[in-house]
């Protein structure tokens, strides 16, 4: 495998895989796997581009029988070593964003984009003037970094075991517009 250039690409598809990938051995070789809304067929486009670019490799994309689920997937040996990331379960494993993403802002702000596109979700109450913006995992390590790289944009954030939050309305709106989500029919306006 060819080694992988730090870029906003990388750093976009990183983010991508610590919300929706996961990396696992099978047969001799290894397999690297994002789970997508099959709903969501601009997202699933975008992500198998993205593969394309990163890896230089087709992805398959196959739809999960029974579920709205396709998965955008590739097989190849060393894929693993090349991101950086071991094999198996990322809860398990206690991942987190990588260095080289948390000391470039522009390449933090991909990534965050990413997690929140596919772990994230907000809610308007306009009865009590709440506009919220959650990103919720089970992972502690990349809980406290989502949290840290929110203070490093300038952000006031709030951390709970399994989620971290963007309460105050005009942040979390101006978190929305600075990192440009993309309007893939997901959770996040």
């Amino acid at each position: 495998m060819l080694p992988l250039r730090y870029n906003s690409e990388l750093a976009e598809l990183v983010g991508i895989f610590l919300g929706d990938g996961c990396l696992t051995n099978v047969s001799r070789t290894e397999r690297f796997l994002i789970s997508l809304d099959s709903r969501s067929p601009d997202q699933i486009n975008y992500v198998s581009s993205l593969i394309n670019k990163v890896f230089e490799i087709i992805p398959k994309i196959e739809k999960q029988k029974g579920k709205n689920c396709i998965r955008v997937l590739f097989y190849r040996k060393g894929v693993a070593k090349a991101i950086g990331f071991p094999i198996g379960n990322k809860i398990k494993n206690n991942l987190g964003i990588p260095d080289w993403i948390k000391q470039n802002n522009s390449f933090l702000k991909f990534c965050l984009r990413d997690l929140f596109e596919t772990d994230g979700s907000c809610y308007e109450q306009p009865h009590n003037y709440t506009f919220v913006l959650d990103f919720t995992n089970r992972c502690k390590n990349l809980l406290q970094d989502v949290y840290e790289g929110l203070i490093t944009l300038g952000y006031n954030p709030q951390k709970h075991s399994d989620y971290v939050r963007l309460a105050r309305k005009a942040e979390a709106k101006k978190f929305i517009r600075e990192i440009n989500f993309r309007d893939f029919n997901c959770r996040v306006v």
